[in-house]
């Protein structure tokens, strides 16, 4: 009965198409408990050495998949009392690409995009254009110092360019790039294990509704949702108020800290739609812990405080030449 009223309260709230729903013979925790017995089994000696290998337990696939880098190299200790006979209904093994170690938010990316950290202490949103120069987006209270010079992992991207924040406007800020070496693109960081520079990408600018679920990236508490309360919020800091934000909600905090603003905020169920900026957050004072409410800068009224710029969505990515 509980079982029947849960599924019936998942198909009030999401789509159907986003819904399957069928019974399995093992649960999320049975293969989780295969899986750290298949890491005990490898890391005591009974395969020659993996390097790179991954174990997913796949509650969809009711297996755990054992992925390493070619299948025919491996040599799995058989005998009747191995791991791999006593669950050879459970284990698969897959030959899969080799990984390496995945770049963190605050490396040297060539290519621009949303998520990563930039040397004003904050987290970037997207990338746009305007005329022939290249920039990135991030809040206005992260510029404090027009023309001096930002970086990224350590090597200079491009010098602080706007900001819509401190006349009270909108809580914009560009990057002018004018570092050559580098490209912008439409992707942003979503994925703290992937291995690639980022995992997800935008391709239009939407709006919000309340009651809608949101989620950002930022460097600080990376992929975090939070649903529409308000479209119309108003967020003051240090004397400054702005208005017209989207206001989220996320029961026991951290939606958003310190180090996020400027991140990118997306739609949850359509994550190639960029919705606005991460701006702030309650500060937990009050008994209410911190994050509990985010704010967010809407990306259209962004993109024109910030001079009219174009939100960069093509696949293709540009190189920077602030000399065009």
């Amino acid at each position: 009965m509980q079982v029947n009223n849960f599924i019936e309260e998942v198909k009030s709230v999401l789509p159907e198409d986003l819904i399957s729903i069928r019974k399995v013979n093992y649960s999320k925790n049975d293969l989780l408990k295969v899986q750290d017995e298949l890491v005990q089994f490898i890391d005591s000696g009974n395969t020659e050495s993996l390097e790179g290998y991954t174990i997913i337990p796949s509650t969809k696939d009711q297996k755990v998949i054992l992925s390493v880098p070619n299948k025919n190299t491996i040599s799995i200790n058989t005998n009747n009392n191995s791991l791999i006979t006593k669950y050879s209904d459970l284990i698969e093994v897959q030959e899969g690409s080799l990984n390496i170690p995945a770049k963190s938010r605050s490396d040297a990316f060539i290519e621009m995009g949303g998520g990563i950290r930039i040397s004003v202490g904050c987290s970037t949103g997207a990338t746009a254009t305007k005329d022939t120069r290249e920039f990135l987006i991030t809040a206005g209270h992260c510029i404090k110092n027009i023309g001096s010079t930002v970086s990224q992992g350590g090597t200079n991207i491009g010098t602080q360019h706007l900001s819509g924040y401190y006349n009270g406007g909108t809580d914009v800020g560009l990057i002018l790039l004018t570092n050559t070496n580098k490209r912008i693109g439409n992707k942003y960081y979503y994925n703290e294990i992937a291995n690639a520079e980022y995992d997800e990408k935008y391709t239009s600018a939407s709006t919000a509704l309340t009651g809608q679920l949101l989620c950002k990236t930022g460097i600080t508490t990376g992929v975090t949702c939070g649903t529409v309360t308000s479209t119309s919020a108003t967020s003051q800091y240090d004397g400054i108020a702005l208005s017209n934000l989207i206001q989220i909600y996320k029961e026991g905090g951290g939606v958003i800290l310190g180090g996020d603003s400027g991140g990118t905020v997306f739609n949850a169920y359509n994550r190639w739609q960029i919705v606005g900026l991460v701006q702030a957050r309650n500060s937990g004072n009050s008994g209410t812990p911190e994050g509990t409410w985010g704010y967010v800068t809407k990306i259209l009224p962004a993109l024109s405080a910030g001079g009219g710029v174009s939100l960069y969505t093509s696949d293709t990515p540009k190189a920077v030449n602030p000399n065009n």
